[in-house]
């Protein structure tokens, strides 16, 4: 071994400190030697893994580490920028910020392991992500539950259960998916059903509309009903016998908004029955 090797396992070895063990709920993104930019594959692990757990996330922790070359006030404004970054990608994901709710910066003080040589070096430039899953919801009441009495719900507007949103965006989560298909199939169904596709956001006052991430556009309510308006004309629904438009803030179901799941909530698309 060289002398540079050994002299910096020497020195690294000094500040080598046991890991407890990670939870089942924590994946680790690393690092090359002095950035903090995210891999292309650390990006895909991101983005699949969030598309299993988004819909259910309570809380996130993000943790930044360095390996053990350089002075302490350096590692720890490099581990801090390897957080900011991931949680920034996060957020692009459609994380919302209100989840973050523990930052860590250790700098090169918690190795994994003796830093004895680059291999072991490269695992300790990593950042941890660590979510806790809020309790699966009870299954609710589907779209066919709400139409069933056709003679009743004309006129009347009909939030679509469980089609979520990821915040600051137009795109809905994973989640939502059966519900769109079950709304595709019924106006198959019933070539006699109009409806009026309205949008909502959450987290702005009554007379403002969101601005959505993607497009840098203030108009995220209608972007979303125009979301499940293209879904079903993609899938042969005659655009004819459907509008959409956007209320922005001004129709929330929890003007308050006193946690995240309300905020969920209030970030949906309804429709509106205009004829059977």
């Amino acid at each position: 071994m060289r002398f540079k090797e050994v002299l910096t396992a020497s020195l690294c070895a000094l500040g080598f400190a046991g890991v407890q063990a990670q939870s089942a709920d924590t994946i680790t993104v690393h690092f090359n030697l002095n950035q903090s930019t995210l891999r292309h594959e650390d990006r895909a692990t991101l983005d699949h893994r969030f598309d299993l757990s988004g819909p259910r996330i309570k809380s996130i922790e993000l943790a930044g580490y360095c390996d053990c070359v350089g002075e302490n006030g350096y590692n720890d404004s490099l581990a801090r920028q390897r957080v900011a970054v991931v949680k920034k990608y996060l957020q692009s994901k459609g994380i919302a910020d209100t989840l973050f709710k523990v930052l860590y910066s250790y700098g090169k003080r918690k190795p994994l392991n003796d830093n004895g040589d680059e291999e072991k070096r490269s695992l300790n430039r990593r950042v941890t992500i660590t979510w806790r899953l809020a309790e699966k919801p009870a299954a609710g009441p589907t779209l066919r539950d709400a139409l069933r009495d056709t003679a009743a719900v004309i006129g009347k507007t009909i939030v679509l259960p469980n089609v979520l949103f990821y915040g600051d965006l137009h795109r809905p989560l994973p989640v939502s998916s059966p519900t769109l298909q079950e709304l595709f199939a019924i106006m198959k169904e019933h070539p006699g059903l109009r409806v009026e596709i309205q949008g909502h956001v959450c987290c702005m006052p009554e007379n403002m509309d969101g601005v959505d991430f993607e497009t840098h556009k203030n108009d995220l309510s209608v972007r979303r009903a125009e979301f499940v308006y293209s879904y079903l004309v993609h899938r042969g629904i005659d655009s004819s016998r459907m509008s959409y438009r956007g209320f922005g803030a001004s129709r929330k179901i929890y003007p308050q908004e006193s946690d995240e799941g309300q905020k969920m909530r209030n970030r949906r698309v309804e429709i509106k029955i205009l004829g059977w």
